[in-house]
């Protein structure tokens, strides 16, 4: 028995895979205690959690991400080298915004009366200057004093700590004395560049009175085997990840590119285009020969992270963002979301236009057809709030209704583009693999916005992470930084260099009872001068792939140019909970029963209004259906709707329907 559980911002989807029964649930997410509505889910499923026979769960978070964005963790004190107090403000003067002359950078985690200064230095050559037993008797009393003022916990980050961490160590100790959790930089991420990896861990030490009691609570409510995805698509034990929080930002997004990498492979496509659309964001990624991961960090919530983790760009635009009129007149939608509270305003509680009031008023999303009718909707209150909008924008409701969803379309096919040509692909050759609560509602709408002519809705598309988590495998990332010549470094040199991470990766993992590990191994290469770095396999020589891998991004390499290793990588990862197996039981678990090819009659009629060729509404009666009672092979032409517990697809005029034997649904456009 295997659980999967994905907590979102309106709905925690739970999908409970036993032998080859597939069981879905979707229940209101708690956020004021985001575990209050997982154990009400395991349940409600009759799941049993602890002792003999427990279940094994695995569960996506946004508890790290939602304190981030909000900034409600810390306050936490910054111990640093001294006279670098100020590292994390200044960053890298960076401008995120180049002719935007107003914009300021986000204030940093740690304000500047809770950075301290420590007398020591380490240097880039690996000498070192310990501080006084002096020094950290004085930081600890400093210490203590400010966690009588409040202070939660404490992020130590030296100088050049990746080469030598002893002295992070003796301040962490320091720290420890006086009563507070540490995180030490050089054990969260042993990299070169200073100011990630400080940021990195002032984030981590931010997050620990946040995320942390919520992971260890959950360790206990629901039992220790627990295990929570990581940003980087592995999963690892809650009560773990309690003290490294930072590690989970990206959970939730994770699970759904693990899903979507599985399907490519099955389907054998070269190349696909992730599209996760839930009630407060979509996230995207492209899938080209493997799960996309960045280890040269991202920022979140204006935050410098230098974490492994799942290469996907997450925007606000989902079911609950907001439209709204600006000071200019135009249309806007997001990032603002009315969440799951109030929610839109089809529930009754908001006032606000979302993404899903203006399907309710369009007639796309019937008053029963979320949850299997669990959740009722009310069509008049979502025309009332379009009317209202409709009225500051001088336009009459159904256009404005259509242009929510066109705004909302342009800014997730704009991240769909900005993903693909990023790596090099063409997004109008890449398969669309279009899952979440809403993905259906937008696939073809989307994939004709970026010319592509064809994707693919999973079964129960709106559990479709959870069944991330279900495919999720046990594993650990572990980093060296070389910075060293390639030519300097022989075959030994890097075989030596691995076995040693691989060691140390394979420690961990035995320590949850994993024996059997498979380990894959990366490399960090550029061109001497550069400051950016190119991420390859490293099983053999990196070099040639590093050539490659550079010409297919950029220019053709220069001739002649020296190449720099500036890290080796090691992934260490357990025997897969159930992968590909998984996720093809849990499809045809889905999947309709029949014969191929059958006519199959639609449920019933309903009124729904597109978008013409001028832009004008266009009212029509479509038919829709069950996706449950569609038979393999069964073949629909649009306009129609697909209706299911989990989500609903469009299949708008000029565009196909059709139904394969493991429960995939594809959606084709017609030629013209």
């Amino acid at each position: 028995m295997i659980v999967g559980i994905d907590t979102g911002g309106t709905f925690t989807d739970f999908a409970l895979l036993e032998r080859a029964r597939l069981t879905l649930l979707k229940i209101p997410s708690t956020p004021g205690d985001p575990a209050r509505a997982i154990v009400a889910g395991l349940e409600a499923l009759g799941v049993k959690t602890k002792g003999r026979g427990a279940a094994r769960i695995i569960h996506g978070t946004t508890v790290a991400t939602n304190a981030l964005l909000t900034r409600r963790g810390g306050p936490v004190v910054f111990v640093t080298t001294q006279g670098f107090e100020d590292l994390l403000e200044i960053g890298r003067q960076a401008r995120e915004h180049l002719y935007g002359w107003s914009a300021g950078a986000a204030d940093p985690l740690v304000p500047r009366r809770l950075r301290l200064g420590l007398e020591e230095r380490t240097y880039a050559d690996g000498r070192r200057r310990a501080p006084s037993k002096r020094t950290l008797a004085a930081l600890t009393a400093r210490l203590r004093a400010l966690r009588r003022q409040g202070a939660a916990a404490v992020a130590v980050g030296l100088l050049h700590a990746w080469k030598d961490g002893r002295n992070e160590r003796a301040a962490g100790a320091a720290a420890r004395r006086a009563g507070l959790p540490v995180t030490l930089s050089h054990a969260l991420c042993g990299e070169h560049r200073e100011y990630e990896r400080f940021s990195t861990a002032a984030a981590n030490a931010f997050l620990t009175p946040a995320a942390g009691p919520y992971l260890a609570s959950l360790s206990r409510r629901v039992g220790s085997g627990i295990r929570v995805m990581k940003s980087s698509g592995l999963a690892a034990p809650a009560r773990t990840l309690s003290r490294e929080p930072v590690q989970t930002v990206l959970s939730g997004p994770a699970g759904g590119v693990v899903a979507a990498e599985l399907l490519r492979r099955r389907l054998g496509a070269p190349a696909a285009l992730s599209f996760d659309m839930g009630g407060t964001s979509t996230d995207v990624a492209l899938l080209a020969g493997g799960i996309p991961f960045s280890a040269q960090g991202r920022a979140i919530a204006g935050v410098p992270l230098r974490v492994v983790s799942v290469a996907v760009e997450s925007i606000g635009a989902g079911g609950g963002s907001l439209a709204r009129r600006d000071s200019g007149g135009a249309l806007r939608v997001g990032p603002e979301s009315a969440g799951a509270d109030p929610g839109p305003a089809c529930l009754g509680r908001g006032a606000g236009v979302t993404v899903t009031d203006a399907h309710v008023a369009l007639g796309r999303i019937g008053a029963r057809d979320l949850a299997g009718g669990s959740v009722v909707l009310d069509p008049e209150l979502a025309l009332r709030a379009v009317a209202r909008l409709a009225r500051e924008c001088a336009l009459e409701p159904a256009r404005t209704a259509l242009g929510v969803l066109a705004v909302a379309n342009a800014h997730m096919a704009r991240a769909l583009r900005r993903v693909a040509v990023s790596r090099g692909e063409d997004p109008a050759a890449a398969l669309l693999i279009a899952f979440g609560g809403a993905g259906g509602l937008h696939a073809a709408e989307l994939a004709a916005e970026i010319g592509a002519r064809r994707a693919v809705i999973p079964a129960a598309p709106g559990a479709f992470s959870a069944f991330g988590m279900l495919a999720a495998t046990e594993g650990v990332d572990r980093v060296r930084t070389m910075l060293a010549p390639a030519a300097s470094l022989s075959a030994g040199d890097r075989e030596r260099a691995f076995r040693a991470l691989e060691r140390e990766a394979a420690r961990g993992l035995r320590a949850s009872g994993i024996r059997r590990i498979r380990f894959e191994r990366r490399a960090d290469l550029r061109f001497q001068g550069q400051s950016h770095e190119v991420i390859v396999r490293a099983e053999h020589d990196p070099v040639p792939g590093f050539l490659a891998r550079y010409g297919s991004l950029y220019d053709p390499p220069p001739p002649g140019a020296a190449i720099e290793i500036v890290a080796l990588r090691v992934r260490a990862f357990g025997p897969p909970a159930a992968a590909e197996a998984t996720l093809h039981r849990a499809a045809r678990a889905g999947a309709g029963r029949g014969g191929g090819g059958r006519a199959v009659r639609p449920a019933g009629r309903s009124r729904v209004v597109f978008s013409g060729a001028s832009g004008d509404p266009v009212v029509t009666t479509a038919p829709w259906y069950e996706r449950s009672a569609l038979p393999p092979g069964a073949g629909i032409s649009g306009p129609a709707r697909i209706v299911e517990y989990s989500g609903l697809t469009l299949v708008p005029p000029r565009w196909t329907a059709r139904t394969d034997a493991s429960g995939l649904l594809h959606l084709e456009r017609r030629s013209a």
